[in-house]
């Protein structure tokens, strides 16, 4: 563990802010933003299959087409999770991000034209990369942060997460009111406003350091230090960094059974506060309409400034 303790420093805040923004804003904004103009869209299907099809609609029918609007979004969640891992493996953490996105450029600009095109196919395909994206960056923008912020630091930034999904909840039931445009004519906008999240947010993203951590596990030392000089501005603790990473390096490259962490004296705590929270959650039934893919590797790496760091692999989804 490096000695000495580090503050914020201007360009962690600033990554934080704009990887909030552009990435976890969105997926908030994605949940909300469908309640409001739910009466408006209703009609609009109802037309369209009378348009297209030349099939009436009874209103259960109706309501089986707006749900499966509304529950798409977490199928395309369910879907994407099993491969956050493995992008987030191949592409880096900040590659991940930005292929996630541009998933949601591309579902801004399905739910966009959905009406012009007359597609509810459209909308709901829109609505289906959106939830594909979600999982990306809930399994990888926390992970970036704290890979980026020093060890002190990794609760405070995984906040982030948290504030950037109830923010996005709160802009997407402001912006689909009928007063700014939850209207018979600007639902469609109000459903692509996340794209402007999106173009804000990462538009200076490659300007970012990709994860020290992340540079280190592929072998690419150099690039590494250079990150964590950018980060730190101080070579006696990006040497002491540089140090751990190398000796943990090891212990994140091995494969853990699900049986051996159950086992595993030192991760017992963490599974169990880990698991707690999730199950608090979920009981509370804050999440019954909203939720999100995560998984215990995620919630593992958030505990890193109290506990030792070790990579788990294995699969497995838990609904935060």
């Amino acid at each position: 563990m490096a000695e000495g303790k580090q503050g914020w420093t201007t360009l962690l805040m600033f990554i934080c802010v704009c990887i909030t923004v552009g990435t976890v804003i969105p997926i908030g904004y994605a949940f909300a933003v469908v309640n409001a103009p739910s009466t408006f869209i209703r009609s609009w299907i109802m037309e369209s299959a009378l348009t297209r099809y030349s099939s009436r609609l009874g209103e259960s029918q109706v309501t089986i087409m707006m749900s499966a609007v509304v529950s798409i979004f977490l199928i395309g969640g369910m879907l994407g999770a099993p491969f956050a891992p493995i992008f987030s493996a191949r592409l880096g953490r900040r590659g991940i991000l930005v292929l996630s996105g541009m998933l949601i450029l591309v579902s801004c600009i399905c739910q966009l034209f959905c009406r012009m095109a007359n597609s509810i196919e459209m909308l709901l395909l829109g609505r289906l990369i959106g939830g594909l994206a979600a999982a990306l960056i809930y399994a990888t923008q926390p992970m970036y942060l704290v890979e980026l912020a020093p060890a002190e630091l990794s609760g405070s930034v995984g906040v982030f997460t948290c504030i950037g999904i109830t923010g996005g909840i709160v802009l997407g039931q402001v912006i689909s009111f009928n007063f700014v445009l939850g209207t018979e004519k600007l639902w469609p906008y109000a459903l692509a406003g996340s794209g402007i999240f999106v173009i804000i947010g990462l538009a200076p993203i490659f300007w970012f350091p990709e994860s020290p951590r992340f540079l280190m596990s592929q072998g690419r030392r150099e690039k590494a230090r250079v990150a964590l000089m950018r980060l730190r501005r101080d070579e006696a603790r990006v040497n002491a960094e540089m140090a751990e990473f190398e000796v943990t390096s090891e212990a994140e490259g091995q494969k853990i059974t699900m049986k051996e962490v159950l086992c595993n004296s030192k991760l017992k705590m963490p599974l169990i506060i880990v698991s707690s929270f999730h199950f608090v959650q979920q009981m509370s039934g804050i999440n019954a309409s909203c939720s999100l893919p995560s998984s215990p590797l995620l919630d593992l790496v958030l505990l890193r400034g109290h506990f030792h760091p070790i990579r788990i692999h294995f699969s497995g989804v838990f609904v935060a």
